[in-house]
């Protein structure tokens, strides 16, 4: 069963601001999670329910999974320090 993947205004701003080799790479993932939103090497973030998060590189995708409703919400597209705020 396929999930919709919606981008939060910040996941949309912070990826636009991604050099290109890398906002490739990010996107191409982030597509995939609407066929499978459990990919091997995710973690789930502490505290935070169904949010789960993955490393690209340099690079954090952090999303949110609604499993009654076939939704991946991608929360946020960043490097690791400023990733989480």
């Amino acid at each position: 069963m396929n999930y919709a993947v919606r981008f939060t205004n910040k996941a949309e701003r912070n990826l636009k601001k991604i050099p290109e080799p890398y906002r490739e790479r990010l996107f191409r993932f982030s597509a995939a999670l609407g066929v499978n939103p459990y990919p091997r090497g995710l973690e789930k973030v502490v505290d935070r329910g169904k949010t789960y998060r993955v490393r690209l590189g340099d690079y954090r995708i952090v999303w949110f999974i609604e499993d009654e409703k076939n939704i991946v919400h991608i929360m946020n597209i960043d490097k690791r320090p400023r990733v989480y705020k």
